[in-house]
């Protein structure tokens, strides 16, 4: 019977693989069990070594009498609907409890450095403690389980907002149905918001959910570390630093969260160059949960609750997570997915990336049938209460464009930078360019390119020794561009110091040519943009994470644009990033505008008020084929179509 099950799920599973690249490696059952098995030795060995008693380990120390947020629920009530003398009185209940618990540690004299202390959606607090001492924690009365915190890396992205909301109905709702979050408020945990954005602005018209006033009223009453901002962004905090700083601001920082804050809610002006996000009149919660010391690339699970706790305290509408560690596994006592779950027990949705990591096996043809478990979605998203989100291609593209002028006559070309430095960074504008076909060393010899930029055409040599190869001849740049239609990703390296430049096909043939033809070519870096259609318009990324969970839930749940995204960035900028973390706020942005109706409609609270916003994006989302198969989970999330189910209409 076992093996009828697993055959029926292999065949299952292979009708969803379809999609993604495949190569012409090979690889043998045997050699997979015996790279298996010198991990799984290697894991064991490295475990042994490192379970020193006096090792210190960051632990969630949780507390057997119920979370305020659950005895809320348990009453069928949402916490933000209690009067504020029965938030206060459950919130001590749960600090005092802590504190008894403290006190029992330091006459058992175990040692401790608190961190994070949780009243809402968990009753526990973080620490600090000998590896040792787990054991005798775990005996202290009162005390339900001692969990050693996860950490998480920092999200990373490659730095066309303008088009994905179209791609899920949100100005046709704006339109026809009026709703573009007016009094709804979505908490961004990740790497900061810019609040000074010029496109992170109410209009005038708009009531706040939370003012200036109920915000200070909110960090007195609730003990909330955090402070008031503007009315766009009316609190933040960066609980990484334990500072007000929630910028992310570092020496090369991604500016992730402000990317991911602006497809959620922005509300530029597109006339003048700004951008609208999907709920524009939504206000963000700046939850910053990664400092800015660029040596330390990652966080902890205790400052994703610490911050999910807050969010609970004012009130928070949606969260969004465009972050968590791939191939996580589904464990329903981590303290991050209990977070998660009683959160949406009261009523808040949590959208979640699913990841960018694929498959496992990527690059094979089909995962072995004796290791069926091969997805990698991402954790916390896994959680079973959360709506994880995976990603499809946007349908056109922002990027920079150079003039270019070939004797006398002056055209544009769009083009795509890889490294770190871009051709803005130089106070010269204009180089000559010389062509050295595939970019082989020898490809240099006896051509000047010392100044100029170096024109390859991709092929043969990896991208980064294409490029190394023109820096040591001394080019200012190099441009490669493809060999067939179409755009990629290009490799970058470190230690490129050069502007890299990858460029389409016909506009590279074009200055190959001229150059061959002994005409003279300049390029003019003028800081100039092109739109331009995305060749995967429409298709599921190939980097979305995707698979059954290890406990065979389906997940991700839902799909939306995050293939080639235009958002803002820090310091009134804008940029194109790709990947989950860009499909996940178009999820959280659109529930937002569901919930709202909902609010409106039916007054629904806690559980069904969540499941009812769900049910209905997902309901009335588009599947996505790929050559006869349906590839997405429910679909691409419609949000207009939302809003037309019969049953909102009807008169009951």
């Amino acid at each position: 019977m076992f093996k009828k099950v697993s055959l029926v799920l292999f065949v299952f599973l292979l009708a969803f693989s379809h999609f993604f690249h495949v190569s012409a490696a090979e690889i043998t059952e045997k050699t997979l069990q015996e790279n298996t098995a010198k991990k799984n030795h290697s894991e064991s060995q490295t475990l042994k070594e490192t379970t020193d008693p006096d090792e210190k380990v960051r632990v969630i120390v949780e507390l057997q009498e119920d979370a305020p947020i659950e005895k809320a629920t348990e009453k069928g009530v949402t916490f933000k609907s209690l009067k504020p003398t029965e938030k206060e009185e459950l919130q001590n209940q749960a600090k005092q409890a802590q504190e008894t618990v403290k006190n029992e540690m330091s006459t058992e004299q175990i040692e401790a450095d608190y961190l994070q202390e949780f009243s809402t959606v968990v009753n526990g607090f973080s620490a600090e403690v000998k590896q040792g001492d787990i054991e005798s924690i775990k005996k202290i009365s009162n005390v339900d389980k001692v969990h050693t915190v996860n950490k998480y890396k920092r999200p990373e992205a490659t730095p066309d907002m303008k088009y994905s909301k179209e791609l899920v109905q949100a100005q046709q709702s704006w339109r026809d149905y009026g709703y573009k979050g007016e009094g709804m408020t979505v908490g961004v945990i990740d790497t900061g918001i810019d609040p000074s954005h010029r496109d992170m602005v109410l209009s005038d018209e708009t009531e706040p959910a939370h003012t200036e006033e109920s915000v200070q009223e909110a960090v007195e009453n609730e003990d909330l570390p955090g402070e008031f901002y503007t009315e766009k962004v009316p609190y933040g905090y960066n609980y990484m630093d334990e500072n007000d700083e929630i910028v992310d601001n570092a020496a090369g920082a991604s500016m992730h969260g402000m990317h991911v804050a602006g497809t959620v809610g922005a509300n530029g002006d597109e006339e003048n160059g700004g951008i609208m996000g999907i709920a524009p009149e939504a206000q963000l919660l700046a939850l910053k949960v990664f400092g800015n010391d660029p040596e330390v690339e990652y966080t902890y699970g205790d400052i994703y609750v610490k911050a999910m706790d807050d969010s609970i305290k004012l009130g928070v509408d949606a969260l969004n997570l465009s972050l968590g560690s791939p191939a996580g596994f589904v464990n329903a006592d981590a303290p991050e997915q209990q977070a998660v779950k009683r959160a949406v027990d009261n009523g808040v949705l949590v959208s979640i990336s699913a990841g960018n990591s694929n498959k496992f096996a990527d690059g094979f043809y089909y995962p072995l049938a004796s290791n069926p478990d091969y997805g990698v979605n991402g954790s916390p998203g896994i959680a079973e209460h959360s709506l994880q989100v995976a990603s499809y291609e946007n349908t056109y593209m922002d990027v920079d464009a150079v003039d270019y002028t070939i004797d006398g006559t002056e055209e544009s070309a769009p083009f795509l930078s890889a490294s770190s430095t871009h051709p803005s960074d130089y106070v010269q504008k204009s180089f000559e360019v010389a062509d050295v076909g595939l970019g082989y060393p020898e490809d240099f010899e006896g051509k000047d390119v010392q100044g100029k930029y170096a024109l390859i055409q991709r092929g043969e040599l990896a991208f980064t020794e294409k490029t190394l190869n023109a820096q040591e001849a001394g080019a200012e740049g190099a441009i490669i561009y493809n060999n067939v239609d179409g755009i990629v990703n290009m490799a970058t390296d470190a230690s490129i110091e050069i502007p890299q430049l990858f460029m389409l096909k016909n506009d590279g043939d074009k200055l190959a040519a001229a150059l061959q033809d002994g005409q003279d070519v300049t390029l003019n870096f003028n800081d100039g943009t092109a739109t331009i259609s995305n060749p995967d318009a429409g298709k599921m990324s190939t980097f979305t994470s995707w698979g059954l969970t290890p406990n065979l839930d389906f997940k991700p749940e839902i799909t939306a644009p995050g293939g080639q995204i235009l958002s803002t960035l820090n310091n009134d900028e804008y940029g194109l990033m790709s990947g989950t973390s860009m499909a996940a706020p178009h999820v959280s942005g659109g529930g937002a505008l569901v919930m709202q109706q909902l609010d409106e409609e039916f007054g629904l609270e806690g559980t069904g008020r969540v499941s009812m916003a769900k049910n209905m994006m997902m309901n009335t989302s588009e599947l996505v084929e790929f050559e006869g198969s349906y590839v997405s989970p429910a679909g691409r999330v419609r949000v207009r179509c939302s809003f037309m189910l019969p049953c909102l209409h009807r008169q009951w």
